[in-house]
C-alpha cells in the first residue's frame, strides 16, 4: 500500500472539491441526470440524480472551440440533442481540463457520435 502524504490527500481533496468526479486508473462511473448546460461542442454540464452537477467532456471526440469556424454550430447541433434531455453518463477517466471524460447518451442515442455523424466534430 502506498503511503499517502498530506500533499496526496490534499491534491485528491482538491479534485473531489473542485471537479465532482475523482476517477482512479480501474474505476469507472456511471452518471444519471439531466444536462442542465452545453459548455461547446463536446463539453456539458450534467445535473445528476445526487444533485450535484457534473462538466463532462465528451469522450472519443473533440469539436472546435467557440472563437474557431463551426463553433458555434456545433455548440447548438449538441444542445439540440442534449440540453435539458436524461442522460447517462459512462464516465471512466478524467481529461486535460480535469474533467470527467464520458460516453454520454440519449435514449441509448451515444452523444459523441451524433455529433461526428452530424460533422460538428472528429
Amino acid at each position: 500500500m502506498t503511503k499517502r502524504t498530506p500533499f496526496h490527500l490534499a491534491l485528491r481533496f482538491f479534485a473531489v472539491a473542485c471537479c465532482g468526479l475523482y476517477f482512479s486508473v480501474a474505476q469507472a462511473v456511471e452518471l444519471h441526470g439531466r444536462v442542465v448546460a452545453v459548455a461547446d461542442g463536446d463539453t456539458l454540464t450534467l445535473l445528476a440524480s445526487d444533485n450535484m452537477q457534473h462538466k463532462i467532456s465528451l469522450a472519443g471526440i473533440d469539436a472546435p472551440e467557440l472563437a474557431q469556424e463551426f463553433g458555434q454550430q456545433a455548440k447548438t447541433s449538441l444542445s439540440a440533442l442534449a440540453l435539458d434531455q436524461p442522460v447517462t453518463a459512462n464516465c471512466s477517466d478524467k481529461g486535460e481540463y480535469l474533467r470527467a471524460l464520458c460516453v454520454v447518451s440519449v435514449g441509448g442515442k451515444d452523444l459523441g457520435l451524433a455529433q461526428v455523424s452530424a460533422g460538428m466534430a472528429w
